[in-house]
């Protein structure tokens, strides 16, 4: 998702924002082909099932990538978070879209998670050149993260398109699903898009994985080149994460 400030200090941050916006038309390197489903129920008959217990926020943050669980470069960026709702400008947030069905989407956008009553949160943000990778972990009720999975699939099948207001101005959301390798109880990819302004940009790619009461995304904001390859190793290594700490 696209990163908002955690304090007032923005100068060390300029830099960074530009990850933020790009010109329509952009490269995107490395593209690859959506799927025609953007759900994968994982399948692994003679795996442990995991336990339905939500993970605390000390438990949560043990999940989170560090440096060294992504490609050489991309370094973690303290004063970032995800989650837009109390540090960024209402201008760079997407408002409540008037169909229920696609609010999910706008939800992950504005904070990075599923907003379904989560009982415990975690999320970093790392920079590398113009690229930004975040992830978010959320513990929930065993029922509302299936709940919010069932949701956010039906929101990424049915909102390909949408309008909105983004940057002061008016905005067209686009969803596409992307495939994504299966991991945990279920996964879902999709490739969202912010047009707006002068032919602005915000592209990003979701990754998010369920396992047991727990809920994993991570984000692939890019401008010229896309680095899948970074994408999906943090999603790999996050849902490998995940999955060992709902076993702890």
């Amino acid at each position: 998702m696209h990163p908002h400030i955690r304090r007032a200090a923005a100068a060390a941050f300029a830099a960074s924002a530009l990850a933020l916006v790009t010109a329509c038309g952009g490269g995107a390197a490395d593209e690859k082909d959506a799927g025609t489903s953007a759900r994968t129920p994982a399948a692994s008959p003679s795996a442990p099932e995991p336990t339905a217990e939500p993970l605390t926020d000390r438990a949560a943050e043990k999940v989170l990538l560090a440096d060294s669980d992504l490609p050489k470069g991309w370094k973690r960026d303290a004063e970032l978070v995800i989650d837009g709702s109390e540090y960024a400008d209402p201008e760079d947030l997407l408002p409540k879209p008037a169909d229920a069905t696609c609010r999910p989407l706008v939800e992950l956008f504005n904070t990075g998670r599923i907003d379904a009553g989560h009982r415990a949160n975690a999320q970093a943000v790392f920079l590398k050149g113009d690229s930004l990778l975040s992830q978010d972990v959320s513990a929930y009720s065993a029922d509302r993260a299936e709940r919010a999975m069932a949701a956010l699939g039906e929101a990424v099948d049915a909102c390909d398109a949408f309008d909105s207001r983004y940057g002061g101005g008016k905005a067209k959301v686009t969803t596409k699903p992307l495939e994504v390798d299966e991991a945990g109880d279920e996964t879902i990819g999709f490739v969202f898009q912010v047009a707006y302004g002068d032919d602005m940009v915000v592209d990003i790619d979701f990754g998010v994985v369920r396992d047991g009461a727990n809920i994993t995304n991570v984000q692939n904001n890019w401008i010229d080149r896309r680095g899948l390859k970074a994408f999906e190793q943090a999603l790999a290594e996050a849902a490998e994460k995940l999955r060992a700490a709902v076993r702890d």
